[in-house]
C-alpha cells in the first residue's frame, strides 16, 4: 500500500473515534430507493456547463444526493472526494486528490503519487505542478485539446507564482500554440489579470503576437471581433462548440463526446443544436462538411 494512502487510514488526531476510511471518502453516496427526484435542480446543473458549479444549502438538504443523481444521469466517471473539518493538511488533501483520480485511471496521477510517497514532504506548489503535468499528459493521450489549453495556462500561472518566468512563458507558449488554431479565447479570458502580464510579454516577443493581443483585448474588455480560423461570414463557434465539432468530425457519438469532455450527453446535444444553427446545417454530416470547408476541423 502506498505510504500516502496508508497515512490516510490512520486515526484522526482529534478526540474522535472516526477514522480516515479512504474507500468511503472516495465514493459518492448511494441513492436510496425513496429518492425524491428534483428535475428542476438537475436542469440547473446541466445548464451551468461551467468549470466550477457550487451547490450550496444547509446540512441535510440533499446536496450530495443531488450531485450523485446528476452524475448517474450524465454517465460521467467522477473523481469524488468527501472532506470534513479534519482534512486540513495539504499532504493529506492532495493524497486524496491523487487517489480519487487514480480510481478513474490508475496511471493518470502516478507521478504525483510517487512524489507524495517520497521521503521528503513536497511543497503544495510542487504537488500542484505534478498534478497538472500528470493530467495534461493524460489529456494529450486522449486528444482533449481544450483541456490541454486550460492545463497549460494553469501550469503557466503556477510557475509565475513561483517566480519562474522562463517556465511560465514556456507553458503559456504551449497554451497559445494549441489554442490559436481553434480560436480559444474564453479559456484565457477566464483567468483575467492573472495571465495578462504573461500575455503582454507574448504579444511583444512570441510567435503568437496577434493572438496574444486578441486575448488581451478580451481580458481588458475591449471590442475584439470574434475569432475564427478562416471565415468571418458565419457566427463564430464557441471554444466548446469547436471542440465538439472536431470530435464529431472524428466520428464520435454524443455519448462518446460527453465521456471524452466530461459533460453530459444532454449537454452535447444542446451544443450540437447550436452548432447546426451557426453552420446552417440540417444534420451532423452537413455540419462536418461545412466545418471542413471553413477550416474549422
Amino acid at each position: 500500500m502506498p505510504a500516502a494512502t496508508a497515512a490516510l487510514l490512520r486515526p484522526f488526531d482529534a478526540p474522535s473515534s472516526r477514522h480516515r476510511l479512504l474507500t468511503t471518502k472516495l465514493s459518492a453516496p448511494r441513492l436510496r430507493p425513496s429518492l425524491v427526484a428534483r428535475p428542476g435542480l438537475l436542469d440547473l446543473i446541466v445548464a451551468a456547463d461551467a468549470p466550477v458549479t457550487l451547490v450550496c444549502a444547509p446540512a441535510g438538504y440533499g446536496k450530495s444526493t443531488l450531485v450523485t443523481h446528476w452524475l448517474i444521469q450524465s454517465g460521467l466517471s467522477p473523481a469524488w472526494i468527501s472532506l470534513d473539518a479534519y482534512d486540513n493538511d495539504p499532504l493529506d488533501f492532495f493524497a486524496l486528490v491523487a487517489a480519487a483520480i487514480q480510481k478513474i485511471d490508475p496511471a493518470t496521477a502516478a507521478g504525483t503519487q510517487a512524489l507524495l510517497d517520497g521521503r521528503d514532504p513536497p511543497s503544495a506548489q510542487a504537488i500542484v505542478r505534478s498534478l497538472l503535468e500528470d493530467i495534461a499528459a493524460h489529456a494529450t493521450a486522449q486528444g482533449r485539446y481544450g483541456d490541454l489549453v486550460e492545463f497549460a495556462i494553469l501550469q503557466a500561472l503556477a510557475h509565475k507564482d513561483d517566480g519562474d518566468q522562463t517556465a511560465a512563458l514556456s507553458a503559456l507558449g504551449r497554451a497559445l500554440a494549441v489554442g490559436e488554431p481553434g480560436g480559444y479565447v474564453r479559456t484565457f479570458a477566464d483567468e483575467g489579470e492573472a495571465v495578462a502580464p504573461l500575455l503582454r510579454h507574448a504579444a511583444a516577443r512570441s510567435a503568437h503576437r496577434e493572438y496574444s493581443k486578441r486575448l488581451l483585448a478580451a481580458i481588458e474588455g475591449l471590442a475584439a471581433r470574434p475569432f475564427t480560423p478562416q471565415s468571418d461570414s458565419l457566427e463564430a463557434l464557441s471554444e466548446r462548440e469547436g471542440e465538439i465539432m472536431r470530435l464529431v468530425a472524428a466520428g464520435l457519438s454524443n455519448r462518446d463526446i460527453g465521456q471524452r469532455l466530461f459533460i453530459s450527453e444532454k449537454t452535447v446535444k444542446k451544443h450540437m443544436s447550436n452548432i447546426l444553427g451557426k453552420l446552417g446545417a440540417a444534420n451532423r454530416t452537413q455540419a462536418v462538411d461545412q466545418a471542413r470547408k471553413l477550416g474549422l476541423v
